[in-house]
């Protein structure tokens, strides 16, 4: 996993690649000068609490998007944890009413 940094618009913003995959931006606030960062992928809308978050520096934002990127997808190993469902007795019990 190859994480690089690509500076643009004067040393404000930087480009976020992932395996030269570009996974978003992160760019300086001139008034208290923290990074904040802007995802270009979809994510849980659970954990957008973290679009807010300032950082102390770049580096720290980069790494903060590269961790919410792997960690929106589902991995592999995911799928293993799955339990089949029985579902025969379901419809047994089933009784009809009416006339």
């Amino acid at each position: 996993m190859k994480i690089s940094f690509r500076k643009s618009d004067d040393g404000f913003k930087n480009k976020i690649f992932l395996d030269n995959k570009l996974i978003g931006e992160v760019e300086l606030n001139v008034w208290n000068q923290k990074w904040k960062m802007t995802p270009f992928f979809n994510f849980n809308p659970f954990e957008q609490a973290i679009l807010y978050s300032e950082y102390e520096s770049a580096y720290k934002a980069g790494k903060a998007l590269v961790n919410l990127y792997t960690n929106s997808f589902l991995n592999e190993d995911d799928l293993d944890d799955t339990k089949e469902i029985d579902m025969r007795g379901v419809f047994r019990k089933r009784r009809r009413r009416g006339p």
